[in-house]
């Protein structure tokens, strides 16, 4: 992506920190839920909620909540 950016700066030297961590959150979101889908067998909480989902939904929010106070800077 580098060779189409017209700036002679590495793209991601142009990412503001803030868009980092939310694709570096992101991208662990996506890997907990494709191991989740992989899983042979899940503890079950109650039928049709187990573990893998609760600890899915406890990441995010703890995930959301860190980049809402994260301070806003400009790139």
């Amino acid at each position: 992506m580098d060779a189409f950016v017209p700036k002679a700066k590495p793209l991601l030297g142009s990412a503001s920190q803030s868009h980092v961590l939310a694709a570096s959150l992101g991208l662990i979101l996506v890997t907990m839920a494709g191991v989740g889908l992989y899983l042979p067998n899940d503890i079950l909480i109650t039928p049709g909620l187990g573990l893998t989902s609760i600890s899915f939904m406890v990441i995010y929010l703890i995930a959301v909540r860190h980049l809402s106070i994260q301070p806003k800077n400009k790139a």
